[in-house]
C-alpha cells in the first residue's frame, strides 16, 4: 500500500502541473473554440489528479 502511495503521489504531481502548464497556454492565446474547451478539459483533469492525491493520503495514515 505504501509503495502505491509513494508511485501515485508525483505521478499526480506530474499530471496537475501538466495541465496547469496547459491551461495557462491555451488560455494566453486565442483558438476560437479550444479557447474555452482546453481549460475545462485541463480543470477535470486537475480535479482528478486532486482526487488522487486525497486518496492517496489515505493510503499513507496507517489506521
Amino acid at each position: 500500500m505504501l509503495l502505491v502511495a509513494l508511485i501515485e503521489v508525483p505521478v499526480s504531481l506530474l499530471i496537475l502541473g501538466v495541465s496547469l502548464l496547459l491551461m495557462l497556454s491555451i488560455a494566453a492565446s486565442d483558438v476560437g473554440f479550444f479557447h474555452m474547451a482546453v481549460p475545462l478539459v485541463g480543470l477535470g483533469i486537475m480535479g482528478d489528479a486532486v482526487r488522487r492525491l486525497i486518496e492517496s493520503r489515505r493510503l499513507w495514515s496507517f489506521e
